[in-house]
């Protein structure tokens, strides 16, 4: 979180506010995450408590 305030700091010092426009620095929140492994190493994870909704997906090259 701190590094993407960083990012939003650094944005507005060097005059690139179109990007950041809309972002009230006060209410930046975290709602979810991408997490990427191999099947096994996202098994360790799988009855992790704070995990309320998952979806298995793939990402395959387009051609």
């Amino acid at each position: 979180m701190q590094n993407f305030k960083a990012a939003i700091k650094q944005l507005k010092d060097i005059g690139h506010t179109q990007y950041i426009k809309n972002i009230d620095e006060s209410d930046i929140r975290i709602i979810g995450a991408v997490v990427v492994g191999s099947p096994k190493e996202l098994k360790a994870i799988e009855n992790n408590p704070i995990i309320e909704h998952a979806v298995l997906g793939t990402v395959v090259d387009k051609y």
